[in-house]
């Protein structure tokens, strides 16, 4: 199932909230894929040993740019990165204290149960889909067209953004992103940085869907 997309470009945030409590209430044994922004422990919890009825699931994680992922969540949370005589303290803290992205979404644990595979979250509409248009059924009927919503909250301005002039920044938040497993933000760039471009990139350059 991936009608997550599609709701809630029609629902208020709170109406998008209940869908998803009713769809988990319904079950997913109907679904051939299933899209959900959630915690990991939603993968753990509701797909005990990695599968559904002993069948095996596997996971496709969208990975993104870490600055750009990091920027883009100062941006939601309303916070300007000033660039200027910025110690490595103060920038890390802002890092993982002020521009976290969200609850964690993935976590080392969940290879323990699951094949994962990433792609490229710039080709997430382009090569993302033409993987996995091989792999679903056809709808049997059209859905209505998808309505995107305007996110005027994070409303970037790269231009504004003085991170992108500061390679020494940007090569500091990489490498402090990439060593410390201890923080569970930071698995998420860890696997991110081992799987793209790897054998289990579906969206490599070198793949069937990556040219």
């Amino acid at each position: 199932m991936n009608g997550s997309n599609t709701a809630a470009g029609l629902m208020t945030q709170a109406d998008y909230k209940l869908f998803q409590s009713m769809v988990e209430k319904i079950g997913f044994e109907d679904c051939d894929y299933i899209s959900l922004e959630r915690s990991y422990r939603f993968w753990n919890e509701t797909f005990p040993g990695g599968k559904l009825h002993h069948v095996p699931i596997e996971l496709h994680v969208p990975c993104r740019d870490p600055i750009d992922h990091i920027i883009s969540s100062c941006s939601w949370n309303r916070f300007k990165l000033d660039c200027h005589d910025i110690t490595d303290e103060e920038l890390f803290r802002i890092v993982d204290s002020v521009c976290p992205v969200g609850k964690p979404r993935y976590n080392h644990i969940l290879a323990r149960d699951f094949d994962i595979k990433c792609f490229d979250f710039h080709k997430q509409f382009t090569k993302y889909i033409d993987y996995m248009s091989t792999r679903l059924h056809p709808r049997r009927f059209e859905s209505v067209p998808f309505i995107p919503r305007e996110n005027r909250r994070n409303n970037r301005n790269k231009s504004h953004e003085c991170i992108w002039e500061r390679e020494d920044l940007m090569q500091k938040v990489k490498a402090h992103l990439l060593s410390n497993e201890n923080k569970m933000h930071h698995q998420y760039y860890q696997f991110c940085n081992k799987c793209i471009e790897s054998e289990h990139d579906l969206t490599r350059s070198d793949g069937p869907y990556g040219k």
